[in-house]
């Protein structure tokens, strides 16, 4: 009796003591002709095999990539508009600290001016003069004028005009150019 001629339930000699589920078949082996030639040798028939063993498993692979691939789209739609915030915010955030840093040295600035402005009476004395017109007791204003009659401004070191007006002349002459629609 062959091999292959022997009922699928008897147990042979090596098979005794293990109990298997696979058919008989199944464990003896495969009874296609390309299998057989491949497992004596051929190479030809081994390469045949080989290619069509490629060929039986490009669906799964292929279901494998689209799998991969879909989950990578899946992934990068909900990842880009996050990254997206992340990024307009991280913008947001370098904005904002130059604007900090910016009105620090404002701050640092404005209290330097009123340090002057506490501390130092000859400057108050000063701005009282040069802005407001105020003069000392027992001292003498004098304002220069131009042909026209009209008071000859100062400049100020930093360049800009500095009116000898006293102040509700020079409030008084802003209200008149904000009606006119004059700007400085």
């Amino acid at each position: 009796m062959t091999r292959d001629s022997r009922p699928a339930g008897r147990n042979t000699g090596r098979d005794r003591g293990r109990s298997t589920s696979r058919p008989a078949a199944a464990r003896r082996g495969s009874t296609r002709p390309e299998h057989r030639d491949a497992s004596r040798g051929s190479s030809a028939t081994g390469r045949l095999a080989a290619i069509r063993e490629r060929t039986r498993r490009r669906p799964q692979s292929m279901k494998r990539m689209t799998i991969l691939g879909v989950l990578l789209l899946f992934l990068a739609v909900i990842i880009t508009p996050t990254l997206n915030s992340y990024l307009q915010q991280k913008h947001q955030i370098n904005e904002l600290g130059a604007q900090v840093t910016q009105k620090q040295k404002d701050v640092s600035t404005k209290e330097t001016e009123l340090k002057k402005w506490t501390n130092d009476p000859k400057f108050v004395k000063q701005q009282a003069r040069d802005r407001l017109g105020f003069v000392s007791p027992g001292e003498t204003l004098t304002v220069l004028v131009d042909e026209n009659g009209k008071p000859v401004g100062t400049v100020d070191p930093s360049g800009k005009k500095v009116s000898t007006n006293p102040w509700y002349g020079q409030v008084w002459q802003s209200t008149l150019a904000a009606n006119r629609g004059d700007k400085k």
